[in-house]
């Protein structure tokens, strides 16, 4: 059974005293995850002091798809910090912030400059060290000219997620927000109507009549001699650490074999500077549409791939994720895969807070019967998104859930994705 959802009117009486089993970092980033955090001064992170130096992005988005196109609307400039690591004990994890009006979490600026927390409910700060995740050199290099004739940004083929997870997207966009199907909770990531980058986008298909085969040799040279170029530049100028992870990651097109097609050349083009079997990796993507590309995939030292199913239950997979291929093929798929890469090296992604927690873990532990790992993000409403005004999940389901999860976890003998400084938006990590 789910605990009594009791409130307190303290955030650290309530939230943080009130689970004496959790670990600490556990309890501070599942209150950051629920809650978000606010504050009134928009201008608070544009003015700190150096803020270029450190990882942000823009406070508030608006995603707006209109004639198989998607940009972001927003027109405001405020930015806040992507994501903060937080320090207990020795100990250190990373969690992704999110802005939310009327959080009950201040953040705010020290008069020594550090970041600080604030329980409005009180009115104290929050006894928890957090910093700002530092922008690292890669970030401001540009490719040669002689690689990219528009020297554009080596962060625009490769970049690094949290501490240590290097993180690969083939191209730009994803076919189920063009066509105005997205997943009901997902807010995508729109560019500006004169973004330029060195990667295909899905924005601009139409203009290739649908044909994605043009559409991807039109840049995919270029491409490649980038992602090439910058791979090796990170593994020899940044200090990844204290894991390598690697995620290669797909959005979807409107013909699954051209997605594993393209993933498959990111592979092969990764492989020609370093192995990528010598990585901690994982292949984000749609269902394999065939064994035999799953099998290649494999035998190009892919270790786990991910398929993301993100709820339990037939109806409420239509509703949420009305883009996404058949329910009932899609759960096939994912057993099927556990075949090729074998028993828990094929995970799925589920979002907390969509369905009752119960129902979502008799499902969980069901796949976990058959070798496939749940992995799951906390669900926050995103602005100009269905969802927006649908409640995050409160504490109490956050830690039952993530409990009875590490249950789950613990006897099918499964680990957990990433790392704490490289998986921003759950707990398990922490727990394990």
């Amino acid at each position: 059974m789910l605990p009594c959802e009791c409130r307190s009117n303290s955030l650290i009486e309530g939230s943080l005293n009130k689970y004496p089993d959790l670990p600490p970092l556990a309890k501070w980033k599942a209150m950051l995850l629920e809650y978000g955090v606010t504050f009134d001064n928009q201008h608070l992170f544009n003015d700190y002091p150096g803020i270029e130096l450190f990882k942000t992005k823009k406070r508030v988005l608006n995603p707006v798809s209109h004639n198989l196109v998607v940009t972001d609307e927003s027109r405001g400039q405020s930015v806040i910090p992507s994501e903060v690591t937080i320090h207990e004990d020795g100990n250190t994890s990373i969690v992704k912030l999110g802005f939310r009006e009327k959080s009950p979490i201040g953040i705010g600026i020290s008069a020594e400059g550090t970041i600080i927390f604030l329980d409005r409910t009180t009115h104290q700060q929050i006894p928890l060290e957090a910093k700002l995740v530092k922008r690292l050199g890669y970030l401001d290099v540009h490719m040669p000219p002689e690689i990219d004739a528009d020297e554009h940004l080596l962060s625009d083929v490769v970049d690094i997620v949290g501490l240590d997870r290097l993180s690969v997207i083939p191209f730009d966009g994803c076919w189920n927000w063009n066509s105005g199907h997205p997943c009901k909770f997902c807010d995508y990531n729109p560019k500006d109507e004169n973004y330029d980058t060195t990667k295909a986008l899905t924005n601009t298909l139409k203009g290739f009549d649908f044909d994605i085969e043009k559409w991807w040799d039109s840049t995919k040279d270029r491409y490649f001699a980038s992602l090439k170029y910058g791979f090796d530049y990170l593994l020899k100028n940044e200090d990844i650490g204290p894991h390598k992870h690697l995620l290669i990651m797909s959005g979807n097109l409107p013909d699954p074999v051209k997605v594993w097609g393209i993933a498959q050349s990111v592979t092969d083009n990764l492989n020609e500077v370093k192995s990528v079997s010598e990585f901690d990796n994982y292949l984000n993507i749609c269902p394999h549409p065939n064994l035999a590309i799953l099998e290649k995939a494999k035998g190009s030292g892919i270790q786990q791939v991910q398929y993301n199913l993100e709820v339990i239950g037939e109806e409420l997979f239509k509703e949420m994720c009305p883009g996404k291929m058949d329910y009932q093929l899609f759960r096939t798929k994912l057993i099927e895969a556990v075949k090729i890469m074998g028993f828990g090296k094929v995970r799925s992604n589920f979002v907390l807070g969509l369905q009752e927690p119960d129902e979502l873990l008799e499902g969980i532990s069901e796949l976990a019967d058959q070798g496939v790992v749940a992995d799951y993000s906390i669900f926050q409403p995103k602005r100009a998104t269905p969802l927006a005004k649908y409640p995050a999940p409160p504490m109490d389901t956050i830690v039952y859930f993530t409990q009875q999860l590490v249950k789950i976890y613990k006897e099918h003998g499964f680990n957990g994705i990433y790392c704490s400084v490289s998986s921003r938006s759950s707990i398990i990590n922490e727990c394990l």
